[in-house]
């Protein structure tokens, strides 16, 4: 029993088969997690470590360089690079894709544990951290709310100490952040005065303060029957008792911590300023977990807002600034829509060739239920509902009836031309047509093979597209199948379709048409083969050069940002200056729609929402501010969290002398300054750091008995702000106790040198009559990639330009500088991830091309047919480039994958047409007359497959905003190249099997004629 005939003949079966597979896939569906982007599993693990106050270069001989050697004990590594900056280091280890990085990173944990001894012992030093790098990075926050009121300081305990309590209880919620907060602490003002007249020191005040704050068991005491637990409560609490700290009681004379500083409630220096809208807020941003559902937790997050609203602070409010669950369900709603409209295209696609409504509805059902059950497949290989999943859907809704098309056509011939009822045409009319159904969707799913079996960043970013296109496409086949031989037999009027075979009166006029123009191509096939080559030449060398490249394409999403980066070394105060006057050119734009800042010390960001038009808007503010003085600006089609906004292509400088590599990189930064197609280009090592260092003199100090670490002691205890002895808990509030100079102490550099050090014999001297100050600038960051320092310089692009003209500029500009022997450049960023991405699509393609060849060898029994099938596969680019250079799209890695699509549909018509033509010369039909008449039997099915898919993704074309910007290009290629292939499977493949097969039978009848001339001859010699 054929498949055909079970679905016919078991109507109850093959209805339970289809609603176990809607009601599957909606199970499915419902329970998936969704999120913006997958997790990527990038094999790469971070090492963290602060160092509060250190250089950059401090940090990269003590720090960096000893985790880097640590690092290098363990093995596979593939790549490790190093970056050190002020207080900062950071190292990252990349290892081969397909380890375990859990396993390398306890790996590295331990080898870096064996160490610690070896790095920084003071209290500015914080332990490395080890982690795995995560790839989502922004993508994980789910929500960013915004807080306003009169009382910053209420506020800030409100979000900290009640709300992201409340927050942290959802399941699902990881980190959440606060920035623009007014923390509150304790203050203690230390008097250099004071000090000097009780003869004390800020080490000691600081050690007093720590002694007094103890809780300590003092074990246990049995009264009577009763065993209590004895406790000494020294836990301070109240400001006052603070204040009442005995710090000495010599001679009768009793000196508290009031006497010798001001203590007094304060708040944390601040480090960040937020504003939206021009009003200033405290921003908390709640982030996704690993496993959390990021619209479940927003929404969570914001049933919790509202149950929370009559604890917020009187006067007080909040506004949900960035909600990314949004972008999220347009995108689920994009790929309900492409649904919608692919059905609703099919239907009238098939009712104009087929004249018959049910029969188009038949076809039309098969895109729900086979996108239903691609969802219950994607499950099972843990795929979750994100963009690039969606994405992948999206594109197979437009294939997913193209096998019913072709099984429909072929029953609806049965009914018309051979006149068998409904039943006996289904069963028929599917069994012709399941092998080369089955070759079509094997060549369309191997494609994508290639991509999920080996590991590399492609199959990181682009499985989800994978399995979403192999489960759907295959899923397709099943229900076609199934479902349209089973609906064929039972709803189509035979009677009605057999009257609308003879009205078809203007179709079949265009088909007879049709079959006399494949004749006259048959006629002159040499003219044929030399046209199209020609075309291929002049496309792919001549109009393939204006195509740009890029890595992923510019989506306009109706947001920008713009990122000042400043100078490091100034105030908070400098940041919010140059983000308000960034503001106010923002505010007058006329796009502009809503405005939020993010001011720290190093960096001012705007990001911007517009009601239209992100990529104009983006230029008339990059114009008005491009004489911004002392900032580098960077503006970008998304929003930024910091001073790093990714540029559109990078590169770095390689070699030792970090003076050849400034002079190197300073002469190729000038000459992309005076390409205006070249915008925001920035370096790694710009903004130096202003350093005040301290040459102490040893001998001096050591008459009086201080040390070099008694100098850092006292400086770390009245200068840094940062010195905290103990904390206390006041109702649900911690507040740090911090201990400080008085700001009017410490305002100047003259200041601080006048500061008195206690020696060990009670007295005092002036720091600077120990030590000297010497003023230099350090480096901004030290960058190391397996050793060699390296220099990074990024930079924008105009829309007229791509990565290929970036690279080919900056390689003479490189050669122009005279590089000293062993220097060099290579790419990075985005630039890196593409060459490296596009060399590994690139053999998934040639391996593909092998995958394609075999199924049709297999299926055709041949190994000459095949080859003369997939000559349509690099035709197919005529009409990629051609869409591309027409609509101006760059050639994006998703264009890559487009391609590769495309590559296992553009054979699918060919295959039924060639299975036709093969069954008609098994009748005796000649090459020419089985060519043309199975041109004009097969031309209904391939034009209806054809329309069905191109319009089905036309709307994806004419897209470009938020997700759906990503599948414009994949879009475009596809459609260009389906069509150029129908065009191609039309004219060119009929002509290329003609010479073929021709040739072959030339060849054949003379064998035959030779073996006749020898039988004769051999014959005659007998007769002799």
């Amino acid at each position: 029993m054929t498949v055909a005939e079970f679905a016919t003949k078991k109507v109850v079966s093959t209805t339970m088969i289809l609603i176990f597979m809607i009601f599957a896939g909606w199970v499915a569906m419902t329970g998936m997690k969704q999120e913006r982007i997958p997790d990527f599993d990038i094999p790469i693990v971070v090492i963290n470590a602060t160092w509060t106050g250190a250089t950059a270069e401090d940090v990269k001989t003590q720090v960096s360089k000893k985790l880097e050697d640590a690092a290098l004990n363990v093995d596979g590594i593939k790549n490790i690079t190093t970056s050190s900056s002020y207080g900062s280091s950071v190292v990252m280890i990349e290892f081969n894709y397909g380890v375990d990085t859990d396993i390398k990173q306890v790996q590295v944990q331990t080898q870096i544990d064996k160490i610690k001894g070896q790095l920084p012992d003071d209290d500015n030093f914080k332990d490395p951290t080890v982690s795995k790098m995560d790839a989502t990075g922004s993508s994980n926050m789910a929500l960013m709310i915004g807080i306003t009121g009169e009382n910053k300081q209420l506020i800030t305990s409100f979000a900290e100490e009640t709300l992201q309590p409340r927050l942290k209880r959802n399941r699902g919620i990881g980190n959440i952040s606060i920035m623009g907060n007014a923390t509150r602490q304790i203050k203690v003002w230390l008097d250099p005065a004071r000090l000097k007249e009780y003869n004390l020191s800020a080490a000691e005040i600081y050690s007093k303060i720590k002694a007094a704050n103890t809780v300590t068991p003092a074990g246990t005491i049995t009264d009577g029957t009763k065993e209590f637990i004895l406790k000494v409560d020294g836990e301070l609490k109240e400001l006052d008792q603070i204040q009442d700290i005995i710090i000495s009681n010599q001679n009768n004379q009793t000196v508290r911590l009031a006497d010798v500083a001001k203590v007094e409630y304060g708040t944390e220096d601040p480090t960040s300023y937020v504003t939206y809208n021009g009003k200033e807020m405290v921003a908390v941003m709640i982030q996704k977990s690993k496993d959390g559902n990021l619209v479940e937790v927003a929404k969570k997050a914001k049933e919790t807002l509202k149950e929370a609203k009559p604890l917020f602070p009187e006067g007080s409010n909040y506004n949900i600034i960035v909600d990314n669950s949004e972008k999220v369900s347009e995108s689920i709603k994009n790929v309900a829509s492409s649904g919608i409209q692919a059905v609703i295209i099919t239907i009238i696609v098939l009712f104009v060739f087929l004249k018959n409504l049910r029969a188009s509805l038949v076809v039309g059902t098969l895109i729900p239920i086979s996108a239903m059950f691609t969802f219950f497949l994607l499950t099972t290989q843990g795929i979750t509902l994100n963009m690039i999943s969606l994405m992948g859907l999206s594109l197979a809704v437009g294939s997913l009836v193209d096998n019913g098309v072709v099984t429909l056509d072929n029953i609806f011939d049965h009914i018309q031309i051979n006149k068998e009822p409904a039943d006996v045409a289904a069963v028929r009319g599917t069994n012709e047509v399941i092998l080369p159904m089955m070759a079509s969707t094997a060549t369309s799913v191997c494609v994508f093979l290639p991509i999920i079996l080996f590991e590399g960043i492609t199959k990181e970013v682009f499985k989800s597209i994978a399995f979403s296109m192999m489960f759907a496409l295959s899923a397709s086949i099943i229900v076609a199948m199934l479902w349209v031989p089973m609906a064929s037999s039972l709803f189509l009027d035979v009677k009605k379709i057999s009257d609308n075979a003879e009205k078809a009166d203007r179709f079949n006029a265009f088909r007879d048409k049709y079959k006399e123009l494949v004749a006259k191509v048959l006629g002159n096939s040499w003219k044929m083969v030399i046209g199209i080559v020609i075309a291929f030449v002049v496309v792919v060398f001549g109009i393939g050069k204006t195509v740009k490249t890029t890595f992923f394409p510019t989506i306009d999403d109706n947001q920008y940002s713009v990122v000042a980066t400043l100078a490091t070394g100034l105030d908070l105060d400098v940041s919010k200056d140059i983000a308000n006057k960034m503001e106010a050119v923002v505010k007058a734009d006329p796009a502009t729609k809503d405005i939020n800042v993010l001011a720290s010390k190093d960096a001012a960001v705007i990001n911007v929402d517009v009601k239209k038009d992100t990529m104009k808007a983006m230029n008339r503010v990059r114009e008005k501010l491009k004489d911004l003085p002392n900032v580098t600006l960077a503006v970008s089609p998304q929003k930024a969290g910091g001073r790093s906004s990714q540029k559109d292509y990078s590169f770095q400088i390689e070699g030792d002398d970090p003076q050849e590599l400034n002079r190197i990189a300073n002469a190729i930064m000038a000459d992309m300054k005076s390409q205006s197609w070249f915008k925001d280009v920035k370096s790694s090592t710009e903004g130096g750091y202003p350093q005040a260092k301290l040459e102490v003199d040893r001998v001096k100090a050591e008459s009086y008995g201080i040390t070099v670490t008694d100098i850092t002691q006292m400086l770390f205890m009245t200068a840094s702000g940062s010195a905290n002895p103990i904390d206390v808990t006041q109702s649900t509030e911690t507040l740090d106790v911090v201990l400080e100079l008085e700001k009017n102490q410490k305002n100047s550099l003259n200041k601080i040198m006048d500061l008195e050090i206690k020696t060990n014999k009670g007295t005092y001297v002036r720091l600077g009559d120990i030590a000297t100050m010497q003023y230099e600038e350090s480096a901004s960051t030290i960058s190391t990639e397996n050793g060699t320092r390296i220099v990074t310089i990024g930079a924008n692009l105009d829309s007229s330009k791509g990565f290929n003209d970036a690279a080919a500029f900056i390689q003479q500009s490189f050669k122009k500088t005279n590089p000293a022997e062993g220097y060099k450049i290579g790419v990075a960023g985005q630039a890196k991830n593409q060459s490296e991405m596009g060399g590994q699509i690139m053999k998934d393609l040639l391996l593909a091309i092998v995958l394609i060849y075999t199924v049709l060898a297999v299926q055709l029994e041949s190994f000459i047919l095949p080859l003369m099938i997939m000559t349509t596969l690099p035709l197919s680019m005529i009409g990629v480039i051609l869409g591309l250079a027409i609509t101006r799209v760059q050639l994006s890695m998703f264009v890559m994958i487009g391609i590769l699509m495309l590559f296992g549909m553009a054979v699918n018509n060919a295959i039924v047409m060639l299975d036709f033509v093969a069954g008609l010369r098994k009748k005796g039909w000649t090459i020419h007359d089985a060519l043309v008449e199975a041109c004009g039997s097969r031309l209904r099915p391939i034009l209806m497959t054809t329309l069905t898919t191109v319009l089905g993704w036309l709307p994806m074309v004419f897209s470009s905003k938020g997700s759906s910007g990503y599948y414009q290009g994949m879009a475009i290629a596809v459609m260009f190249g389906l069509s150029f292939c129908t065009v191609l499977t039309l004219f060119f493949t009929p002509v290329l099997y003609s010479l073929v097969e021709e040739r072959k039978e030339r060849k054949q009848k003379e064998k035959e004629e030779k073996r006749r001339q020898g039988k004769e001859e051999e014959r005659k010699g007998y007769t002799k």
